[in-house]
């Protein structure tokens, strides 16, 4: 028997570590005599905790929100903003309707003639005019000048091609030009006076655009072209009549995804690539400025708009297949238990263009359209709703 309970050498915290050792060897000895699903069990439960620890803190991207919805009774896409940006303008095919941005309300339809659609359309500067393009293709296109006040059709400019490249008022609205063509080349730019709708001008173009992406200046000087999954971005001076550059990624190969956009003084080209991300290209120097990520889970550019202030892009993204073994077979499998029709959503990002963050993203939304101040943005939605959504500001990270 020793005094104090405790063997000679032993400082009486000793025990309480050996107790405690000696749990710690039960423990793991119970640990190593389970079955091993239930250590498979107990691993994953841990992982989900440590996951859902994360997820708390971490800046996940919310839903964008939504100022209005205009519902109509069949699919209507948008297609401008007045200059003043209270009516939105969209279209069904066979008719135009305006929409009162305040209200969410339908302020106007303009019904088309049968067996025509309306497939385009843009207000002049002052507000006043705005003109459709109809079309019955393959028959040439006509241009239709409308009085926004009264609704009337106050002049149809007959053309001799089917296809329209771009439609551009002058700043005065005193004139408008049209880029026409056929699905292979453009070929002609016809230019009208707006009050009279009578022919001012007319000049012949040569411009092969068969497998390619194109997209026109807003002065309608320069065009871009790019093949179809190609690395080049042509640019054309439709002045001259000629290529002035070609522009390549100095060190990148991926191959351009769909769509470009020129900012407004026409010194800025934005491209997409095929892994969701953007070119910023310098038109003044036809230097690359930078590129940034965009588009993620598979998605990639099919058609770009820019804020009239430049500072921000609004892309809309499409999914495409797989290129890389292991992801193809991750979706076949994927749409193997979706019985065969699972396809992601399309989706609307908005990137700001001096950081390369993305500032918000809209799921099942298609065709961006920006008030002119920049304030709004209008997606057409697959419920076949329009959704007037309000700018992001400048958040944390997505």
């Amino acid at each position: 028997m020793f005094e104090g309970g405790a063997a000679p050498g032993i400082m009486p915290g000793m025990t309480t570590i050996s107790v405690g050792h000696a749990w710690l060897s039960r423990t793991l000895r119970g640990w190593r005599g389970r079955l091993a699903h239930r250590k498979g069990m107990i691993g994953l439960l841990v992982a989900m905790a440590l996951m859902a620890g994360l997820w708390v803190p971490w800046p996940w991207e919310s839903e964008w929100a939504t100022r209005a919805v205009l519902r109509s009774p069949g699919n209507t896409w948008p297609v401008a903003f007045s200059p003043d940006g209270r009516t939105l303008a969209s279209w069904d095919g066979h008719s135009i309707t305006l929409w009162d941005i305040a209200t969410g309300r339908e302020a106007a339809n303009w019904k088309v003639a049968d067996g025509l659609h309306a497939a385009y359309g843009a207000f002049s500067p002052d507000g006043r005019t705005f003109a459709s393009i109809r079309s019955a293709y393959p028959g040439p296109i006509t241009v239709d000048l409308i009085d926004v006040e009264t609704g009337r059709t106050s002049a149809s400019l007959a053309t001799r091609h089917n296809t329209f490249y771009a439609l551009l008022f002058d700043d005065e609205s005193r004139s408008l030009r049209a880029f026409l063509g056929d699905m292979d080349d453009l070929k002609q730019v016809v230019t009208w006076e707006v009050a009279t709708g009578k022919e001012i001008g007319s000049r012949a173009l040569a411009c092969r655009t068969s497998g390619e992406d194109v997209a026109i200046s807003p002065d309608g000087r320069l065009m871009s072209l790019a093949r179809f999954n190609g690395t080049t971005i042509r640019i054309r001076d439709l002045d001259a009549g000629r290529d002035i550059a070609r522009l390549t990624h100095p060190s990148s190969g991926l191959d351009l995804a769909r769509g470009f956009a020129f900012s407004r003084d026409g010194q800025t080209l934005v491209a997409g690539r095929e892994d969701g991300s953007f070119e910023l290209w310098d038109l003044a120097t036809m230097q690359l400025k930078r590129t940034f990520p965009g588009h993620a889970d598979g998605h990639e550019s099919f058609g770009i708009r820019l804020a009239s202030d430049g500072r921000t892009l609004a892309s809309m993204g499409e999914f495409r297949a797989p290129r890389s073994f292991v992801g193809g077979l991750w979706h076949a499998f994927q749409r193997n238990i979706r019985a065969g029709r699972w396809r992601p959503d399309p989706e609307v990002i908005v990137v700001d263009l001096a950081t390369g963050r993305r500032l918000a993203r809209a799921k099942s939304a298609m065709h961006p359209q920006y008030s002119p101040d920049g304030s709004t943005i209008a997606t057409w939605q697959t419920d076949l709703t329009i959704r007037l959504r309000p700018m992001p500001g400048p958040g944390p990270g997505h």
